[in-house]
C-alpha cells in the first residue's frame, strides 16, 4: 500500500474516533427576555388648588387688634397633578396649568358654620379678599367654599392642599382679636365698643398674652431646659393694672385659676420649660387685676415644643 493511502486512512480513523469520544458542541440559544408588565401612563389631572388665610397679620396665630380690619384671602391656583402609581394612586403636583380653561366659579363666605356655593356663576379670578372689622376678643373662625367649571360646563377638580381631590373645596381659618392697650376703649370704633360692652361689664380689665412673638413652635435637645418668652399686656377703664397671676402647663378657666398666685404686673418674663422627646404643648394662662380690684378674663396662649434626641 502506498504511504499516502495509509496516511489518509489513519487520519480518517483518528477523526472518527475523536468524533465518538468528543460530543459535538451544542450552542446555547440566546436568553429570551420576559417582557415587563405594561403600565398605564400616569394620568395628568387639571386641578384648582385653594388657599385660605388672613394676610394682614404677621404672626402665626393671626392676631389682629380690635378696631382694625382683618383681610382674609382665598387664593385659587390652577395646577397639574399626576397619579403616583407606585404610592397607591396618590396625587402629586407636577406643574402649573398654563392657559387654564376655567370659565366660571362660585363661592360662599361664612362667619358662622359651613356654607354651600349657590347662585350665579362668576368669572374666574385668581383670588378673593374678604375684609372684616375685628370687633371681638379671642378667636373667631371663618369658612369659605368654592367650586369651578370649564367652558363645556364640566366641574373642575379642586384641592385644599391635602391632595384629597373633590368638586367643592371647603376651608376655614381663625383670626384672634386682641385689644391693643395703647388704644383706649373710647377711641375704638362704635361697633367695637358695642361688641366689647358685655365683656367690659363683667371684666373691666382687658389684656393679652403672647408666647415667643406668636410663633407656632420651638424646641431643643430632649432632657434640656429652654426659655420661652412671654409678653403680657393689660389695661383697665378704672385705673392702673397692678397685678397678674400666671398659670403654666394648662390654660386655666376663668372660674378656676388653679394654684397661680398674684404677682406684680410685668410686660414680659421668661419661663423655663423642660424639653421631652417628640412634640408637646406648652400653655400659659394669665389673669390681670387693676388697682381697684377689677379683674380681666383669663387669656391663654400655647406653643408646640419639639424634643430632639
Amino acid at each position: 500500500m502506498r504511504k499516502s493511502t495509509i496516511a489518509i486512512t489513519m487520519l480518517v480513523a483518528i477523526t472518527l474516533a475523536c468524533s465518538v469520544l468528543t460530543p459535538p458542541v451544542t450552542l446555547t440559544p440566546a436568553a429570551t427576555l420576559t417582557p415587563t408588565a405594561t403600565r398605564t401612563p400616569a394620568t395628568i389631572i387639571k386641578v384648582v388648588r385653594v388657599h385660605f388665610t388672613e394676610i394682614t397679620s404677621t404672626t402665626w396665630e393671626q392676631l389682629v387688634a380690635t378696631g382694625a380690619t382683618a383681610i382674609l384671602e382665598a387664593l385659587f391656583e390652577p395646577q397639574l397633578y399626576r397619579e403616583d402609581l407606585e404610592a397607591d394612586m396618590r396625587y402629586l403636583f407636577t406643574g402649573t396649568w398654563e392657559s387654564p380653561d376655567i370659565a366660571g366659579m362660585r363661592y360662599c363666605f361664612s362667619t358662622s358654620g359651613t356654607c354651600q356655593p349657590e347662585g350665579d356663576w362668576l368669572p374666574y379670578a385668581e383670588k378673593k379678599e374678604f375684609p372684616i372689622l375685628v370687633d371681638w376678643l379671642g378667636k373667631r373662625e371663618f369658612r369659605v367654599a368654592v367650586e369651578f367649571r370649564d367652558s363645556s360646563g364640566n366641574a373642575i377638580i379642586t384641592d385644599d392642599g391635602s391632595y384629597d381631590l373633590q368638586s367643592v373645596t371647603r376651608l376655614s381659618t381663625e383670626v384672634s382679636g386682641f385689644w391693643d392697650v395703647a388704644t383706649p376703649i373710647g377711641n375704638q370704633p362704635a361697633a367695637v365698643q358695642t361688641a366689647l360692652a358685655p365683656t367690659l361689664a363683667a371684666y373691666p380689665v382687658i389684656g393679652s398674652v403672647v408666647l415667643n412673638d406668636g410663633n407656632c413652635c420651638t424646641g431643643g435637645k430632649a432632657g434640656s431646659t429652654i426659655g420661652i418668652n412671654v409678653e403680657f399686656a393689660a389695661t383697665s377703664i378704672y385705673g392702673k393694672v397692678t397685678e397678674m397671676r400666671v398659670g403654666t402647663d394648662m390654660c386655666f378657666a376663668e372660674t378656676d385659676p388653679g394654684a397661680a398666685t398674684w404677682e406684680p404686673f410685668a410686660t414680659s418674663k421668661t419661663i423655663q420649660v423642660y424639653v421631652t422627646i417628640n412634640w408637646t404643648g406648652f400653655y400659659v394662662g394669665v389673669q390681670y387685676r387693676d388697682e381697684q380690684g377689677n379683674l380681666s378674663p383669663v387669656y391663654c396662649d400655647d406653643i408646640s415644643v419639639e424634643g430632639m434626641p
